[in-house]
């Protein structure tokens, strides 16, 4: 099935890609977005994360993000609206994504739950 340019599959695989919406620039790497970042990283599910950039500071080089076992994209969003985290990014693989804000606080565990596809 093709949906405005999406593929989306019929039997859909049991993994994710997580979309974090950014708008507060990189402090360091002790930051909640980093913590964020490796807690979503290590589930079972996830497929890649995808950091969309909203920030008005400029993109930190590759060197200042964690180092993840999944795909980790910095994109910057087309506009600097927090509407932006719906626009269908082609760097997204997944039908299922989970949108997070930069502040989100979860764990692995939470990620890690059967989600019953």
């Amino acid at each position: 099935m093709l949906v405005r340019g999406l593929s989306v599959s019929k039997r859909p695989a049991q993994q994710f890609t997580a979309v974090i919406h950014m708008v507060t620039p990189l402090q360091s790497q002790i930051s909640p977005v980093v913590k964020l970042i490796l807690a979503v990283a290590k589930s079972r599910f996830c497929a890649q994360i995808v950091v969309l950039w909203n920030c008005e500071k400029p993109l930190p080089p590759r060197s200042k993000w964690p180092s993840t076992g999944v795909a980790l994209a910095v994109v910057e969003g087309p506009t600097k609206k927090m509407s932006s985290r719906f626009f269908p990014h082609k760097v997204i693989r997944n039908d299922a994504v989970l949108s997070l804000d930069e502040d989100s606080v979860l764990s692995t565990n939470e990620v890690s739950s059967d989600p019953n596809w």
